[in-house]
């Protein structure tokens, strides 16, 4: 079980698998990375004796520090982690045998998330400091190559990711409050003396700057139209849809508490759902972009727990910031 922070999760395409990543105490010390069977999870949560047996197939033992991210291929057959700034390592990891496979440094400067394509096994897109790659794996060698995006004079710190579902195009969040949108094209791997003929690219960014930064993105498909707008979740709270010349959609904007950490889309795109730094989770309708609190709890340590005298219903939690009252029914 994870001894540590969690640091990163993912859900396999298929459903059947969570990956999960924690943050170690120390620098140089193991960070590991754990791949759980979510179908045997919720078996056992349904049943009347809860528990987590059998549900841990491999703890993956390869990043010092921190495993800052990690994400399923589209065929759930694959897992990428990528370690923290200590570490700064890629692997890719054999689902079912929970066997590492090949890996590579991420880039000279600090990678922060990786993302596989939609409709194929074998590529994946990495995005850090001032860098974002196209990377392909040789099952031959085994072996990992990377393609870097020209950016031009463009210089940005990029933090999160999202993949369009043609595979076209990545879309990066920046801490100066930019999304980055990049053509990810690229050739089949060829010997150093063949010139590339595809290269990925920066295409356009927002000149609408979002305030604290880009903390999460989502691509989100317009439905009659077909194109691919771009949700963003800010460092000040706000979400919002971009159209695809990353141009704000005033109707589709509202406010949240806390930074937006993460964001979710629904199977039917119909609702999302966003995770802010202050511990809420709510779900957001796109149509009406109402957003509705389904959960709350403390987002710092929990210094102390009591009883009110005489009564067994109530309990009171206090935390660096806020006291709650809990329901023991």
């Amino acid at each position: 079980l994870n001894n540590d922070k969690v640091s990163c999760v993912a859900l396999s395409k298929d459903g059947r698998y969570l990956a999960s990543g924690q943050e170690s105490k120390g620098s140089t010390t193991k960070a590991d990375a754990f791949l759980w069977d979510l179908e045997r999870a919720i078996k056992n949560c349904e049943s009347n004796n809860p528990s987590a047996g059998g549900c841990l197939l491999h703890r993956l033992n390869q990043h010092i520090g921190k495993v800052q991210s990690v994400d399923f291929n589209c065929d759930s057959s694959l897992l990428v982690t990528l370690g923290g700034q200590d570490d700064n390592d890629l692997v890719v990891w054999d689902v079912k045998s929970g066997e590492s496979i090949c890996g590579s440094p991420a880039a000279n400067d600090s990678a922060h998330c990786s993302r596989w394509l939609n409709r194929r096994n074998d590529r994946f897109v990495t995005c850090g400091n001032c860098h974002l790659r196209v990377w392909q794996i040789c099952t031959a060698t085994p072996k990992l190559h990377a393609v870097d995006a020209s950016m031009g004079s463009m210089r940005r710190v990029m933090q999160c990711l999202s993949i369009s579902n043609d595979d076209k195009h990545a879309f990066a969040g920046s801490k100066t409050g930019e999304v980055l949108k990049f053509r990810i094209d690229r050739d089949e791997i060829r010997p150093f003396n063949e010139p590339d003929s595809a290269h990925p690219s920066l295409q356009d960014y927002n000149r609408d700057r979002f305030s604290k930064g880009v903390r999460s993105v989502a691509c989100i498909v317009n439905p009659s139209t077909g194109n691919t707008n771009v949700l963003v979740g800010a460092g000040d709270g706000i979400v919002q849809i971009l159209n695809p010349k990353l141009q704000l959609i005033a109707s589709h904007r509202t406010q949240l508490s806390g930074a937006v950490t993460s964001l979710s889309l629904a199977p039917n795109s119909k609702k999302f759902y966003a995770g802010t730094d202050l511990s809420q989770r709510y779900s957001i309708d796109v149509s009406t972009f109402t957003p509705e609190l389904h959960g709350t709890c403390h987002f710092g340590e929990i210094y102390d727990i009591k009883f009110p005298k005489n009564c067994s219903d109530l309990f009171l939690t206090a935390s660096s910031q806020d006291i709650r009252v809990w329901n023991t029914k």
